[in-house]
């Protein structure tokens, strides 16, 4: 036998003619070549956890610690089931089902650009076929097929961003295997009866070279809608593959084609708590309705849903060690509802990598000043930030982004409000305006307003422009986003600074 195989599945054939055992005796060249189409099993297995750490010196010995580990991940390896899958001699029906999956995936990567014909071929090792590679050039004027790689697979049931939706691929295979094991139309039974009538008269003709081989033939009708070119359309075989036969398979073709239901990507946010170590599910996230720029960390909005993510072997998905998380914060996670839920009230097969949404500050406590929280600052030890600035260049500054939740690092990442960007606002330190009097004096400045609960303007004084400090004074808050600083004159020579502090 041949085979190819993906991730996703395995194609297998016999050879071009085969052998059949009628009983009596062994017919030489009698069968003609099947083939067929398995999904690869997903893999179940729990995952391997090391709970003896110190038996063997802990941090003391840690060559020691690491052959423990080494040993008992290989003992939990070998003692994992492995998944396999068997499979039934193959029959026409087998050959069938593989070219209606690879007729329905040629159309759905054409119309999501990731091939540039609908003519895939599923059976690349065929001698007869010589595919094009999914990198190789033509011109475009060849009638060539084109094989498939396993990534271009992967993303027509990974990606979301055409049109939001995406295929599953072993729920394809599995609705189009259980149309042709069990036709729901007199039609759809036709197309069986077609595949098999192609084999038999193929296997009984005299002439068989004058007749495609059934696969190819099948394979052409799919395409076509028609038999013509394929040899069996001879007066020879009118009296089998009858008109009406062929129509009706034409019309049960375009059903089974039409089965497989496009997954459509949904997106969900959710609050960021410390898990308690007691629960069954620690990895259950509790859902929350969120806007930037209204969102109150300290009291979230809760759904009512708890959700559980894995990818799509699924495998859990560690959102905890992909972002440094502090409490209060919020995940923008998208991709498909599963039927089947491990733990929580909801599971989403997670595609592509969740993004964050609110990084919450916990507190706004600025120890140095620099219009940076400090935890922010211990999330990310390794990043400068600059608050004026604009690091990643969104036309956001990093206070305003900080200010948001979003990330100053990560141009994708910017303020919203209402699923629309936050309109930019400059954060600098205001234009002052001064009017004096013979007691005191006055400084009037704006500063925008839906920042004015954040940042508050202390008053510092120096004598000689080296040594500042605070002098318990702040701007008063007028009302919208203008503010008012009273000064004393006191007819000594005083320096003022109005320092921008996080409130």
């Amino acid at each position: 036998m041949q085979s190819e195989h993906t991730d996703l599945f395995l194609v297998v054939s016999t050879e071009l003619n085969f052998e059949v055992d009628l009983g009596s005796s062994t017919v030489a060249s009698y069968g003609r070549q099947l083939a067929g189409l398995f999904p690869v099993p997903d893999l179940d297995f729990t995952p391997f956890t090391f709970a003896d750490f110190g038996d063997a010196g802990g941090f003391t010995d840690l060559a020691a610690e690491a052959s423990a580990w080494q040993v008992a991940a290989l003992s939990h390896y070998n003692g994992l089931a492995h998944p396999s899958y068997t499979f039934d001699p193959l029959d026409h029906t087998d050959t069938l089902k593989l070219l209606l999956v690879e007729q329905f995936l040629g159309a759905a990567l054409y119309e999501r650009g990731l091939v540039d014909r609908t003519n895939i071929s599923l059976t690349p090792f065929r001698g007869s076929e010589a595919p094009l590679a999914i990198d190789e050039y033509d011109s475009g004027e060849t009638a060539r097929d084109r094989a498939v790689d396993n990534a271009t697979l992967l993303t027509l049931q990974r990606a979301p961003e055409y049109s939001g939706s995406s295929y599953h691929l072993h729920s394809l295979i599995d609705a189009i295997d259980a149309a042709v094991d069990s036709p729901a139309s007199a039609e759809q039974s036709a197309l069986v009866e077609l595949a098999r009538l192609l084999y038999t008269l193929h296997a009984v003709d005299t002439t068989p070279g004058s007749l495609r081989q059934p696969l190819d033939a099948l394979r052409l009708f799919l395409r076509t809608g028609s038999l013509s070119g394929s040899g069996f359309d001879q007066s020879a075989f009118a009296a089998d593959l009858t008109s009406n036969l062929v129509a009706n398979a034409v019309t049960g073709a375009a059903a089974v084609i039409n089965l497989p239901e496009a997954r459509t990507a949904t997106s969900v946010y959710v609050y960021y708590d410390q898990p308690a170590d007691d629960l069954d599910c620690p990895l259950v996230w509790s859902a929350v309705n969120f806007t930037s720029g209204t969102f109150d960390p300290e009291a979230p909005e809760y759904t009512g849903d708890t959700w559980s993510f894995v990818d799509d072997t699924g495998a859990e998905v560690p959102i905890t060690r992909a972002f440094p998380l502090t409490t209060g914060s919020v995940f923008a996670v998208r991709g498909y509802e599963l039927d089947t839920v491990l733990c929580g009230d909801r599971a989403l097969e997670v595609i592509p990598q969740p993004e964050l949404a609110y990084l919450s500050h916990e507190s706004t406590i600025d120890s140095d000043g620099d219009l940076i929280p400090d935890t922010l600052e211990a999330l990310a030890p390794n990043l400068s930030f600059d608050p004026l600035g604009d690091s990643d260049g969104d036309g956001y500054s990093d206070l305003q982004e900080m200010i948001h939740g979003s990330d100053p690092h990560r141009s994708a990442s910017y303020p919203t409000e209402s699923a629309s960007p936050t309109a930019i606002d400059v954060l600098d330190p205001p234009m002052l305006a001064i009017a004096a009097s013979t007691s005191v004096g006055l400084i009037e400045f704006n500063y925008p307003v839906d920042y004015v609960d954040h940042i508050a303007f202390d008053l510092y004084e120096s004598t000689d422009l080296q040594t500042f400090s605070n002098t318990g004074n702040s701007a008063q808050h007028l009302g919208d986003g203008n503010f008012q600083l009273s000064i004393p004159i006191s007819g000594d020579k005083t320096f003022y600074r109005i320092r921008l502090r996080l409130k």
